[in-house]
């Protein structure tokens, strides 16, 4: 599924999670253990170099033929031996693909531009290295956005989507999450209906938009944005599968100095 992208109603960012809260190791993108697609490595599931924001065919090639007549043993000598462009190098080094040389990626980043392996300069952040992945690969392997902002959004009152799932039908609760395809199916009585999941760093919950709450919160689904959602709700529970029937959703607002592309 993940080499076949895009395809399927989840995301590559819902596959990998639940993968890895199923007990399934997902290795980041490595210059020198990666393939063209994702592969199998020790019963680890390898992200594929293809999936780096900019890796064009050409350069794949050229890096994979490079590779074969053996390993990169340094940033240097893969600028020495492959003709990538600056922004394929970059990317490569902010989605964790050059970590084996040195795994401080503002230092890496660093020796890109100078030409020589600069010392004490502080890593980025572990939520900047998330963003940066999320921009990069569509997913982190460092960590879920959402966790970055947990510590606030209990303090707001929200709670994991894990526990959530768990409470008893008819409780009222908020979660936080990112939106999973938000889609408005026709209704037999015409009425508008939304249905889309939630995610957060601990599982998904399905979400039930009716009418009234559409006309207030709808523009909020489906405006094109990707930032996380605060959904206010009450938990229904039909058949096994617990689920959400919002009456209240905002726009999770990003903490200070936390700025990054879901929040734009």
């Amino acid at each position: 599924l993940l080499s076949c992208q895009p395809m399927g109603f989840y995301p590559p960012w819902v596959l990998i999670g639940e993968a890895r809260r199923r007990g399934v190791i997902v290795l980041p993108p490595d210059v020198n253990q990666s393939g063209a697609t994702y592969t199998v490595e020790n019963g680890a599931i390898r992200v594929s170099l293809r999936r780096v924001k900019g890796m064009e065919e050409k350069a794949l090639q050229a890096l994979l033929a490079a590779r074969a007549r053996g390993p990169f043993t340094s940033l240097a000598d893969l600028k020495a031996r492959v003709s990538l462009p600056a922004d394929v190098r970059e990317n490569l080094i902010l989605a964790g693909a050059c970590s084996a040389f040195n795994p401080n990626r503002r230092a890496l980043l660093w020796e890109d531009k100078l030409g020589r392996a600069p010392a004490n300069v502080p890593d980025f952040s572990l939520g900047e290295k998330i963003f940066h992945e999320w921009d990069l690969l569509g997913f982190s392997l460092s960590g879920h956005p959402l966790a970055c902002l947990r510590p606030r959004l209990e303090r707001e009152g929200a709670v994991a989507i894990q526990a959530a799932r768990r409470l008893p039908a008819g409780r009222a609760v908020t979660v936080a999450g990112l939106p999973i395809r938000p889609h408005r199916p026709p209704t037999r009585s015409g009425r508008t209906v939304a249905f889309f999941s939630l995610e957060d760093e601990t599982g998904l919950i399905d979400v039930t938009v009716f009418e009234e709450v559409y006309r207030r919160y709808g523009h909020l689904l489906f405006s094109g944005s990707f930032a996380p959602l605060k959904v206010h709700g009450r938990l229904e529970r039909r058949g096994a599968a617990p689920s959400l029937t919002a009456t209240e959703i905002k726009a999770c607002q990003p903490d200070a100095g936390f700025a990054c592309r879901f929040f734009r």
